[in-house]
């Protein structure tokens, strides 16, 4: 349950200003200080900064005591009701039928009802519970993260459509921010309720609007996303008095290999300052352990107090001053990769694999470079920065097991159990369970690389090395079909690295005369995933000369358990020698935009 203790009033002040020698430290750091009426002040919202609210969900920015260091804001501590909890707040002890959406005419659970009596009430009695008279609270009114709308009949009267719930949540925000004048509410600008309302709404509201659309790569601004991201913002403008930009940090998906994204928020953080957004939320890593957190929160807290302050000096300035041995080296490796981010002027993306890091700014064999170095300088080191280094170096074994997982890169499997042994020092460090935002045990993961290392010993099959030809057309990232038959396995928790990936209705392979003979066994690997949207396909089958030659059984229904590699298994009957044969692979038709997987093609 959200407290209002550590709430910001609507000027902004939070009574942290016990971190002024801190802030001190923190600001001559970046070379540069910031003074009112000649001095620095430490309160998060004071009128220097560029942002009001300048909200930070890293691990480095995950306490008070932090907060207050870094000048930032945590939602945790200054929302009253934050994001998409509604059901987590204030209607915890569940959602009254009266509550629940009406959605193509029947009530559906999963969405919420804004025109409803009973939410304003639970809304109400939830405020009134957890803040003082006195207290001041920022409080989220957001629909589930679906993209339903309520459409029941004091919904469509308040103008809601199947597609805009925008017009019923303005309604609750306004008699809302009317009944409770001292607290701030926003609406969120994002599926459903992107749209800005028609009307204004009273001075105590604002709009948090969603960046998810903006590609976070260099010169974002210039394309048709940025225009309409910034016809967004001037929409709600005119509806709302506060506008926040909610932005992203991190590959909520790899939180352990280094993310360079400190100069292109940079230009982000400018771009909304020219056009007048008052606050800032960086989504992050929450309170699990990322890569270079550190140095990455500090220097994004001076850039959202000022987003001309210098990376450069903000990054070695903090990395000399907590790292007096390895500091100059991690800088310049670091500072490398973010120049390199801007270089090639490619997306980092928030949810990708190894392959996108390489191919926006990593180059595998300076990493292992830059790994031998500090791991050189972590034993000259003592203290503090030896336990960072040691945290440091523990994660980056994913990152050296992942680069090998690449399609076509070295594998060696002495240097993997070697990464695995490493890398099972996690378990001394509580917030390095996981690795990305969602199904990222890190246990789970080196057990599933000890499986792939035993697919992978495994001798090769009469296929490995023929490479399948494409009958279908493929998916446009997805055309190395070499893939299918290079005795590489992929993990089934990841469908980014290995997996060849098909979203068209028959996918359909050919393989040359005499690569399957009579009776053998064609083993085909499929992930099921439909947290993804992947399934297994409806039917797996061999064809030769027009006729069936084969046919795998496909478990159905609640016979497939997700997160799971399954091998499907074909057996020829009687074949020509001297003709190709074709694997073709149907998608149900009961699945909306389903998409198959496929690890590799075997022939036993």
């Amino acid at each position: 349950m959200y407290s209002c203790r550590y709430t910001s009033n609507p000027g902004g002040r939070t009574g942290l200003g016990h971190a002024l020698l801190l802030l001190l430290l923190l600001c001559a750091a970046c070379g540069r200080t910031e003074t009112a009426a000649g001095r620095v002040t430490s309160a998060p919202g004071d009128g220097t900064a560029a942002f009001e609210y300048r909200g930070l969900y890293t691990p480095c920015n995950a306490t008070p005591a932090q907060m207050a260091a870094n000048g930032t804001h945590n939602p945790d501590y200054d929302w009253l009701i934050w994001g998409h909890n509604l059901r987590k707040t204030a209607l915890a002890d569940g959602v009254p039928a009266e509550a629940q959406a009406t959605v193509d005419g029947r009530k559906d659970p999963a969405q919420l009802c804004f025109s409803s009596e009973a939410l304003y009430r639970a809304v109400e009695t939830y405020i009134l519970d957890n803040c003082g008279d006195e207290e001041s609270a920022r409080v989220a009114i957001a629909p589930d993260d679906y993209d339903t709308a309520c459409t029941c009949d004091a919904c469509r009267r308040a103008g809601n459509t199947p597609q805009n719930a925008t017009p019923a949540v303005a309604q609750l925000t306004k008699r809302l921010a009317g009944r409770f004048p001292q607290h701030r509410f926003f609406i969120t600008a994002y599926l459903t309720t992107r749209q800005a309302p028609r009307d204004t709404l009273p001075p105590n509201t604002g709009v948090l609007v969603s960046a998810m659309e903006l590609p976070m790569k260099a010169d974002f601004n210039k394309g048709k996303k940025a225009k309409t991201f910034a016809k967004l913002v001037a929409d709600w403008r005119k509806a709302v008095t506060h506008v926040y930009v909610w932005d992203y940090i991190r590959n909520f998906d790899d939180y352990l290999t280094p993310w360079p994204c400190l100069r292109l928020v940079q230009q982000r953080l400018r771009w909304y300052r020219d056009m007048g957004v008052d606050g800032i939320f960086l989504n992050g890593s929450g309170q699990s352990y990322a890569a270079l957190d550190d140095v990455q929160t500090h220097t994004l807290a001076c850039l959202l107090r000022d987003p001309e302050a210098r990376v450069d000096t903000c990054v070695a300035g903090y990395l000399e001053r907590h790292y007096p041995v390895a500091g100059r080296t991690l800088a310049r490796h670091y500072l490398s990769w973010e120049d390199e981010v801007l270089r090639r002027r490619d997306t980092v993306p928030w949810y990708g694999g190894i392959g996108d890091a390489v191919k926006a700014w990593l180059e595998p064999d300076g990493f292992e470079d830059f790994m031998a170095e500090a791991d050189r300088l972590k034993r000259k080191a003592g203290g503090d920065e030896r336990r960072r280094l040691n945290r440091l170096l523990t994660a980056l074994q994913y990152t050296r097991l992942e680069l090998m997982r690449r399609p076509h890169a070295d594998y060696d499997a002495a240097r993997a159990a070697e990464c695995l042994d490493l890398l099972a020092g996690h378990e001394a460090f509580a917030d390095m369970a996981n690795y990305r935002e969602a199904n990222g045990p890190l246990n789970v993961y080196r057990m599933e690389w000890r499986s792939l290392m035993a697919e992978n010993a495994a001798a090769p099959d009469a296929l490995q090395g023929v490479v399948p030809a494409f009958v279908s057309r493929p998916d446009g990232a997805y055309t190395d079909a070499s893939l299918l038959t290079d005795g590489r396995y992929a993990l089934p928790t990841d469908y980014h690295t290995g997996w060849l990936i098909s979203s068209a209705r028959e996918t359909v392979w050919q393989l040359p005369a005499g690569a399957v003979r009579s009776g053998d066994v064609v083993e085909v690997s499929f992930l099921c995933a439909p947290r993804w949207r992947i399934f297994l396909p409806d039917r797996v089958e061999l064809w030769q000369d027009g006729r069936k030659a084969g046919e795998a059984v496909v478990p159905g229904g609640s016979g497939a358990t997700p997160w799971t590699k399954y091998k499907l298994k074909c057996r020829a009957a009687t074949l020509r020698p001297d003709a190709p044969v074709q694997l073709r692979i149907t998608q149900s038709d009961e699945v909306r935009k389903p998409t198959v997987a496929v690890d590799e093609i075997d022939v036993f």
